[in-house]
């Protein structure tokens, strides 16, 4: 029996190190009958190896496009595994769910077999924020992707849509009860003892920043945009050892979140397995720099920092920034980033890291 195995996500339930432990263990796949081919852009197989990077990107974007991936690759003995964020919110979204299964039978594979992650909502709302500060140039406040935030919608479309497919399996764990054994999700699905694979050269991959970092992090984008994630980039890629501050509003911001979403809890975790459904646990307020914390630096100084450094970077780039700097900033794909979109699907394209 021969699958189609979609790794989808969604974001910030542990897809980087996933699909490094998935790139790192491609022989040990090969020897097991998968097949984890390399991204169609990567041209170096040893390119960034220690980041975690999907390869399913193109495939995501279209029934098109996965069906001339399936037309022009040889299907392995036990299966075809492909991961990327972009898989969730399009397949989510899609008018019709059932093509999916349709192409996997056309090109000779038994079923589609789907890996989906889900994360608690308010810690995974407050990642989300965080990467969108990271990676997309973002300066909206906390309080806003909480008002926002809609990911539970959008996996119960999911479920609903391919769910009850008689060709479509999915394989659903929450992050948030299994952080520590992401290798044995993986393994579970396929088929595999966690033994088998090999743990990431990198154990700790697209960490989130400190509270100094973060600061420095939106004053600079309030500059340059999505250019700013050269400095998030290099200070998680170089120091991945360093602890992390996960950032959280006011507890009656979490409330109003989680009363807005109930309803929607309500109903996924009827479909879920009692260790695996959403909780609504709180989290103590977290500001970035708390006025009773020692640090080497002031937040006030961390932001005339990032703002000088902004703007003379953004005179060296010679770029055309507008005043309004804040403004959506385009990604490698064309996608626009904004918080709104950043809190549905993926935050970014994986393509590049």
């Amino acid at each position: 029996m021969s699958r189609l195995l979609l790794h989808v996500g969604h974001s910030k339930t542990g897809t980087s190190f996933l699909q490094a432990l998935l790139r790192e263990n491609r022989s040990v796949l090969a020897r097991h009958g998968y097949d984890y081919p390399s991204p169609s852009w990567q041209e170096n197989e040893e390119e960034n190896a220690e980041v975690g990077q999907g390869n399913g990107l193109v495939a995501a974007q279209s029934p098109h496009a996965m069906k001339a991936l399936l037309h022009d690759h040889p299907r392995p003995d036990r299966g075809l595994i492909l991961s990327s964020e972009e898989f969730f919110p399009q397949l989510a979204t899609a008018s019709n769910p059932e093509l999916l299964g349709q192409l996997a039978i056309e090109a000779g594979y038994d079923e589609v077999s789907i890996l989906l992650a889900i994360r608690d909502p308010v810690s995974h709302a407050a990642s989300l924020w965080m990467q969108y500060v990271k990676r997309a140039g973002g300066t909206a406040p906390l309080e806003r992707f909480f008002e926002l935030y809609s990911v539970p919608d959008l996996v119960l479309r999911f479920l609903e849509a391919y769910g009850d497919q008689p060709n479509v399996s999915i394989k659903l764990f929450n992050y948030s009860r299994h952080k520590a054994n992401l290798a044995d999700r993986l393994a579970d699905w396929l088929g595999l003892a966690a033994q088998d694979l090999n743990a990431p050269k990198v154990p700790t991959i697209n960490r989130g920043l400190t509270r100094a970092e973060t600061a420095l992090q939106l004053a600079l984008n309030a500059e340059i945009g999505r250019r700013g994630r050269i400095l998030s980039d290099a200070l998680c890629s170089v120091l991945p050892e360093v602890t992390a501050h996960a950032a959280y509003p006011a507890k009656s911001v979490q409330v109003a979140m989680l009363d807005r979403l109930s309803p929607t809890f309500k109903r996924l975790n009827m479909r879920l397995e009692t260790d695996e459904r959403y909780q609504d646990t709180l989290h103590e307020p977290q500001t970035l720099l708390p006025h009773n914390e020692t640090n080497s630096l002031s937040q006030h100084q961390l932001k005339v920092a990032g703002s000088v450094l902004g703007q003379e970077i953004r005179n060296l780039l010679k770029s055309k920034v507008d005043s309004a700097s804040k403004a959506p900033h385009e990604s490698l794909d064309g996608t626009v980033f904004t918080a709104e979109n950043s809190i549905k699907g993926s935050t970014e394209p994986e393509r590049g890291g």
